[in-house]
């Protein structure tokens, strides 16, 4: 019964059940005006963020590589465009790689290299 029932529904119904059964959120169509204002969103938040000393030391280090859009919406993208739980993320981020690899690999990507 139950999969004659799911044989019944259309395809883009039947994507949205697995995506449900399967606890996946359902994609979010990225458009230039949502990425241009959730980064925008994004900085807005980043400024009222309190407590985040290795996010500011990473500004004064290389401004350029906290700013970088790329790397900005990649935690845009962790938290579904979310921009206060993506800055928060962002600060987390920060902490954690100083704590991990220290203040002098802050502002650059961890490759294999820097594991010991």
């Amino acid at each position: 019964m139950i999969a004659h029932e799911i044989a019944s529904l259309s395809i883009e119904d039947r994507e949205k059940a697995l995506y449900d059964i399967h606890g996946i959120p359902e994609p979010i169509k990225e458009s230039p005006e949502l990425l241009q204002s959730s980064l925008r969103q994004l900085d807005k938040e980043l400024l009222k963020l309190q407590n985040a000393p290795a996010l500011e030391r990473a500004k004064q280090m290389n401004q350029k590589y906290v700013d970088d859009e790329t790397f900005r919406l990649k935690f845009l993208r962790a938290d579904l465009f979310d921009p206060v739980k993506a800055a928060e993320r962002m600060a987390i981020h920060f902490q954690v790689k100083s704590e991990l690899f220290g203040c002098e690999l802050l502002t650059r990507d961890i490759t294999q290299d820097d594991l010991d």
